[in-house]
């Protein structure tokens, strides 16, 4: 029995469709699966996919079968922000394009609209259901031997996510994060994602993968973050129990895994927030 799924949005949406395919491949162990995707997805999506790559084809979504079961998330976002609007606070108006690309005046739990999703993907589509709560999208890392990260990895204060977002879920200035990781360079060792002015180790100019962002959360103390694609892979089931202390930079689609995590849709805002965290 084979599913197929196809997905045209970016590499984090689908990393989290694998992370959901990954669990049906537990409650379904006859099955296997394939996700039509932008082909530049394919290799981070199969790393991630670890042990379960022999189940889980990854291919270009020019290639899509006319069976396979859209999974992008948009005009269900779309909808769930409108049906929900009186219910997520600051939301006062219905949806629309201004809202929604540009101000998006509410906030609203991420974590708890996927787990929704994936509810509704499951129940349309009579496949079981792995995301019964927001805990389970948690990602789950594969271990790695790969010789750069025995070489390399090292144990953190700071990681710093300092990726533009390509949804637009954070009005990202380069001038802003190259000052942070200067100032947190003299608080404590630091990792990031992304070229910078301060010379701290960027993993993307290093070739490091989405999972090995994750693999840098399980030893960093803290996370700071725009909510772009590497967030993902860094709230991983190890991170989550040993980052103390979460800051995501958002419009206002944030995460509440527990109580370290905090956000801001404002840059001074998050300023403060790391201020009275005696972080700055």
């Amino acid at each position: 029995m084979k599913i197929s799924f196809s997905n045209a949005m970016h590499l984090g949406d689908c990393m989290v469709q694998t992370h959901y395919m990954k669990g049906l491949c537990r409650l379904m162990p006859e099955a296997t699966f394939e996700l039509f995707c932008n082909p530049d997805h394919c290799a981070e999506c199969r790393e991630f996919a670890g042990p379960l790559a022999d189940r889980i084809a990854f291919l270009p979504w020019a290639d899509r079968s006319t069976s396979a079961i859209n999974s992008n998330i948009g005009e269900y976002l779309k909808q769930y922000i409108e049906a929900k609007a009186n219910r997520i606070p600051g939301c006062e108006h219905k949806y629309n394009n201004r809202h929604f690309n540009g101000l998006r005046p509410y906030d609203m739990d991420y974590g708890a609209f996927y787990a929704d999703w994936f509810h509704k993907l499951s129940e349309e589509n009579h496949l079981p259901n792995p995301i019964q709560k927001q805990e389970d999208l948690l990602f789950e890392i594969p271990e790695t031997q790969a010789p750069k990260i025995q070489s390399e990895i090292g144990d953190w204060d700071f990681l710093v996510i300092n990726a533009r977002s390509l949804m637009d879920e954070y009005p990202y200035r380069v001038d802003d994060w190259n000052w942070l990781l200067s100032e947190l360079k003299k608080r404590g060792t630091v990792i990031c994602t992304h070229p910078n002015t301060e010379k701290v180790f960027s993993t993307l100019e290093h070739k490091w993968s989405l999972c090995d962002v994750g693999r840098a959360a399980m030893r960093s103390r803290h996370v700071i973050a725009v909510h772009t694609s590497p967030l993902w892979a860094a709230m991983n089931t190890v991170a989550i129990k040993t980052v103390q202390f979460w800051l995501i930079f958002t419009r206002g689609h944030y995460f509440k895994f527990n109580d370290r995590f905090h956000w801001s849709r404002d840059w001074d805002w998050g300023m403060r927030i790391l201020r009275e965290n005696h972080i700055l």
